[in-house]
């Protein structure tokens, strides 16, 4: 997992997700605990990477969480067992999307590319609200320190739109949509979908029970419900549950008594064979809905394949230009699976 794939809800420019979430471990519903917990994190802080002379260390990672922790769960800012929890499901992510943000920074620098004081002004107020100072407190960050991430932040996302997000707009023209969309629907063609109830009657003269019910259901109207009530008690009728059958799911000899029915509408009794015991028994069937198959509707499924064909274009630009600015600048990353191999901890409560 990356974060340049998703971390932020910003990154939804012009519906370009990049399709991960860094929260994967830690959900709301895990998170139950006191808000007095005060058990300290002790930190093994050592430099892990290096990227075009700057370095990447274990706190810098720990105050990074720090504020996604309170973006994404600000009700447990004060929770060190929920902090630790959100530490250690995320600091690989997190240490990986700092090497790509220092790349980005550093190509960034070479673009000249300015961010206002009034964008980043704002950006901190979307994350922290107006009261700025106090929620950085709860989180343990200075104001100069949140200035710079969120400063980073935006440079981030708007390089990545410039450098990749862009080319994957102009990719992803209507003839590929299109085509993608033909290319789905041709693969997932829908069946047609019957919705039924069967009405059987047995009875020592079936053909007059049977005339009987198709009377009181389509000219008085009767309730397949209170059908029973009208009948005569001698005369045995059951009513089917209501089935929702595709064409493969219904037998040819039913299909071919619905198919001659309009929505809404019951058969003439039918005299048929049971299969228990051979014997003759009469059914009516009401159709309620008929709802045809074929192609899937561009107007249900356009959007969702307009923004998987973005979010894959998203994804390989972001890949390509990622890998090229590794190739141009100097980075030098520690070996995570080593070092957890040697115990390496980077966050353990005390």
């Amino acid at each position: 997992m990356r974060i340049n794939k998703g971390l932020f809800a910003f990154f939804t420019l012009l519906s370009l997700l990049l399709g991960e979430n860094l929260v994967t471990a830690v959900g709301r519903d895990a998170l139950l605990f006191t808000p007095d917990e005060k058990r300290p994190i002790v930190v093994d802080n050592r430099i892990l990477a290096k990227v075009n002379g700057n370095a990447i260390s274990v706190i810098d990672i720990m105050k990074k969480m720090d504020m996604l922790f309170y973006s994404q769960y600000p009700e447990y800012t004060s929770s060190s067992m929920a902090r630790f929890q959100f530490y250690e499901a995320n600091w690989e992510a997190v240490l990986q999307d700092l090497i790509d943000k220092e790349l980005i920074i550093a190509d960034s620098e070479e673009s000249k590319m300015e961010i206002s004081h009034g964008d980043i002004r704002q950006e901190m107020e979307n994350l922290f609200g107006p009261n700025i100072i106090a929620n950085l407190d709860k989180v343990g960050l200075t104001f100069d320190e949140a200035w710079k991430m969120v400063k980073n932040d935006i440079i981030m996302r708007r390089m990545l739109f410039v450098k990749a997000h862009s080319k994957a707009l102009k990719q992803v023209t209507p003839e590929v949509i299109r085509k993608a969309y033909y290319d789905y629907a041709q693969a997932n063609i829908r069946p047609t979908v019957w919705v039924y109830q069967v009405i059987s009657i047995r009875d020592k003269d079936g053909e007059r029970a049977s005339t009987q019910a198709h009377r009181l259901l389509k000219e008085e109207k009767v309730p397949v419900t209170a059908l029973t009530e009208k009948m005569d008690p001698s005369t045995k009728l059951t009513v089917s549950e209501e089935y929702r059958h595709t064409d493969n799911e219904v037998s040819e000899a039913y299909k071919e008594h619905l198919a001659k029915l309009q929505p809404g509408l019951f058969s003439d009794p039918i005299a048929l064979k049971s299969r228990a015991d051979n014997s003759i028994v009469y059914r009516i069937f009401y159709l309620k809905e008929k709802i045809p198959g074929g192609m899937i509707p561009y107007s249900e499924i356009g959007i969702q394949i307009k923004e998987r064909l973005l979010n894959d274009a998203a994804m390989l630009e972001t890949d390509k230009y990622l890998l090229k600015l590794r190739k141009h600048f100097d980075v030098q990353a520690a070996q995570i699976n080593e070092l957890k191999a040697e115990g390496f901890a980077p966050f353990k409560l005390s």
